[in-house]
């Protein structure tokens, strides 16, 4: 049962960050990439050294406000245990988009992709994608997943 709790928990956490793709409008901030680069390579450092402390503190404070340490530290592990601790992770490419919150609010969403090896996966087999928003004066992650290539 408890199992079956985590995962509502999840789905309903990440149906919460569901990211709308639309037009990107030219009144939101723009993201500057150096420092979004930045950001997500010290998440992709959280997640080889098993650093869930690290990873959450870079999340965004509404992703914060909604789920505590150590029922991240859940999420993190599943993740880690489903996909494997990232090995080798070489920066792919980049895409930016927009992501729409259920309040209504709109805020410009850069994707970093990074070609990954794990400890359960070949490269090529996964991408990991870490989704930078801006938050406050500076930026926040609100998302991080393995996903497939299309071609592989």
């Amino acid at each position: 049962m408890r199992r079956h709790n985590i995962w509502v928990a999840l789905a309903f956490l990440l149906s919460l960050q569901a990211c709308v793709h639309i037009r990107l409008d030219s009144q939101l901030p723009p993201i500057d990439r150096m420092i979004a680069r930045s950001l997500s390579d010290e998440v992709v450092k959280g997640l080889k050294y098993k650093r869930s402390d690290i990873v959450y503190d870079k999340m965004e404070n509404a992703f914060r406000s909604a789920t505590s340490l150590s029922d991240f530290e859940i999420i993190f592990n599943q993740l880690l245990d489903r996909f494997g601790v990232p090995l080798n992770c070489e920066y792919s490419r980049e895409e930016e988009t927009v992501k729409s919150y259920p309040s209504g609010e709109v805020k410009r969403l850069l994707k970093l992709y990074y070609d990954v090896e794990t400890t359960k996966y070949p490269k090529g087999s996964y991408y990991l994608s870490i989704d930078v928003v801006p938050e406050g004066d500076g930026l926040a992650v609100t998302g991080v997943y393995f996903g497939r290539p299309l071609f592989h």
